[in-house]
């Protein structure tokens, strides 16, 4: 009589789901029996590349690690440096809000912040574009793995098997394992215990343990959106100096935001600075977070168009030089399935929440043969990462730290 192979049902098709069902499947088709389920209609959950103006943009996910964040620059005591001291201290205060996607660095727990850890290695994007990791992590699951379009509405865990219900009416699936990788912004969203109503959110039944809803609702999950602007020059805007025919290149604005200016809407006052997306680009990129980040995401593109074109020729002196002739954004805080974009260890909070996060359930004594009890619910996802939070390469590895646990309880 041949066993049966136990049941592995992964919540997510993001980078942490996809990693955990390539190293379950590697394993041996022997080993387990494993299924992806995405609420979406895509793969790669926060890395997703899209295309504008000819170029492929990432709208989530860009480098594997992330750049720290520049000191603040010290001022003199008269008051035209005093205003230029705080216009880049603002400046870094963006840049490091959009690091962290704190809507207030005083949210953040520095101390623990401390514990994050730069991944070893270059900063590197990927010129085909993030979401090619994806499609090989896909192509490395045995066909029809993973399903599209079911969205968890409820998981009851009281006992084995774990039974998952859909949105939609779908069947219910049963797993001896699930191992659940949505985002810390959908777990916030479903910590009113069986009440799912909320947008995203998912019902527990027993509701979580109060040590996960504690380190749930103690750490920080921000948002943080960007901004792809298309630009040509303005059809007054002088001839580049040098001459010689040569097309003139957008440049490399740090938004230093030095008084008020009535034309800049408020919400453009939250970039650390509008660049093209490389040399000679005629894409321009700027990174929004927190409050500003959100409020981008409500605006209809042509006020996004009169704002940014308003901040350029502040920026740039005499007549308009660029134009914008039309925008692309990200918009996380409003999407369902994620509710924001990764997240920081806020005060309140320690690197121990992160591994909370981590802890599967139940959560119970060992058993007299010294054996943990069978876990039917993991965690994986980058805020499952005590170091690396906040990153893809933190997704990663937390699947495929679940995908091991497994594979050490069945050893």
């Amino acid at each position: 009589m041949v066993a049966k192979k136990p049941r592995v049902v992964v919540v997510g098709a993001g980078v942490a789901g996809l990693a955990a069902a390539c190293r379950l499947c590697a394993a041996g088709a022997d080993r387990f029996e494993v299924a992806v389920v995405e609420a979406g209609a895509r793969a790669g959950g926060r890395v997703l590349t899209a295309e504008f103006a000819g170029h492929r943009v990432e709208m989530g996910a860009t480098w594997a690690v992330r750049p720290t964040p520049a000191g603040a620059t010290a001022g003199e005591a008269n008051k035209e440096l005093e205003e230029i001291e705080e216009a880049l201290l603002a400046m870094h205060i963006n840049r490091e809000r959009t690091d962290t996607s704190a809507d207030d660095l005083s949210a953040l727990d520095l101390a623990a912040e401390g514990e994050y850890r730069d991944f070893p290695g270059e900063h590197v994007t990927i010129p085909s574009g993030y979401s090619r990791v994806v499609d090989h992590l896909v192509a490395a699951l045995p066909p029809g793995t993973v399903r599209f379009g079911l969205r968890l509405h409820r998981l009851d865990w009281s006992e084995a098997p774990v039974r998952l219900h859909f949105a939609d009416g779908a069947p219910v699936i049963a797993a001896d394992h699930v191992i659940l990788t949505v985002s810390l912004g959908v777990l916030k969203a479903s910590l009113g215990g069986k009440d799912a109503s909320a947008a995203g959110a998912i019902a527990f039944d027993p509701p979580l343990p109060q040590f996960k809803r504690e380190a749930v609702a103690r750490l920080g999950f921000g948002v943080v959106n960007k901004l792809f602007m298309e630009v040509e020059p303005a059809a007054e805007a002088p001839e580049p100096e040098g001459g010689g025919g040569q097309p003139p290149e957008f440049p490399f604005l740090h938004m230093a935001f030095r008084g008020h200016v009535s034309q800049i809407p408020w919400w453009m006052r939250g970039t650390e600075s509008i660049c093209p997306v490389h040399a000679g680009s005629r894409v321009a990129l700027a990174w929004f977070a927190g409050r500003e980040a959100a409020h981008l995401e409500s605006l209809p593109d042509d006020e996004v168009v009169r704002g940014v074109n308003a901040t350029l020729d502040s920026f740039l002196p005499g007549p308009p030089r660029w134009r914008v002739k039309r925008v692309k954004r990200s918009g996380w805080a409003s999407d369902p399935l994620f509710l924001g974009s990764y997240s920081y260890v806020a005060v309140g909070s320690s690197g121990e929440d992160l591994d909370r996060m981590a802890e599967p359930l139940p959560r119970g004594p060992a058993a007299a043969d010294g054996r943990a009890p069978p876990p039917r619910v993991l965690f994986a996802g980058e805020a499952t990462h005590r170091t690396y939070y906040s990153t893809t390469h933190a997704a990663y590895l937390s699947g495929v730290r679940e995908a091991e646990r497994l594979l050490q309880h069945y050893h």
